[in-house]
């Protein structure tokens, strides 16, 4: 039995047997309108193709072929995202607690995961760095998306490799999600190379 069998969608997960996931029946057909990026340069001067407008092609085949775990509040400005992250994956997964998502992990060690975590949940930054680094210390096979307000600009480098494969300014575009998350498989393939683990 595959994971997208033993999860039916509801919404959010508490604790690992009564995980509640977000999928799609089927992949919607109308034209991705909620961002004035498509057929310009978006915020961060990327092109964005014209024939790119449906939803799943904002995300690499390799992301869409991962479960995602939202680690966020249901208030999060990562909520709007929720439904299209479920549309874009094999499952998406929404939790607001960090070693709920660790648990999932470790329950489910034949599926890819990529991880997106709202690090503003935490109490600070100093405890969020701390819970991160010890989750991908854990999991250095699951790739990680951190997401905050507090951060200067989106950074697709491996600068943040202990703690993120790619860090997002919230509240953030869907096509910035979209590259982010394609990114943060890419960098999480890196990290040997830059001796992080991983």
């Amino acid at each position: 039995m595959g994971i997208e069998e033993r999860y039916r969608p509801t919404r959010w997960a508490t604790s690992v047997p009564a995980v509640a996931a977000t999928r799609p029946t089927s992949k919607p057909d109308c034209a991705y309108r909620a961002e004035t990026a498509i057929d310009r340069l978006d915020r961060r001067g990327i092109q964005i193709d014209a024939s790119r407008e449906r939803l799943g092609t904002l995300v690499s085949q390799q992301a869409q072929n991962c479960s995602f775990l939202v680690v966020a509040h249901e208030d999060s400005p990562l909520s709007q995202h929720f439904d299209w992250l479920g549309q874009c994956s094999r499952l998406c997964v929404t939790m607001d607690d960090l070693s709920v998502a660790e648990q999932f992990v470790a329950a489910h060690t034949d599926a890819p995961f990529l991880l997106i975590v709202d690090i503003d949940m935490f109490p600070n930054l100093s405890t969020a760095i701390d819970r991160m680094i010890a989750f991908r210390m854990r999991t250095p096979n699951v790739a990680v998306v951190i997401a905050s307000a507090e951060i200067s600009g989106h950074d697709f480098s491996v600068e943040r490799a202990p703690v993120a494969d790619v860090s997002l300014k919230l509240p953030v575009p869907r096509a910035a999600l979209g590259l982010g998350l394609g990114v943060a498989l890419t960098n999480m393939a890196a990290r040997p190379a830059f001796h992080f683990p991983g």
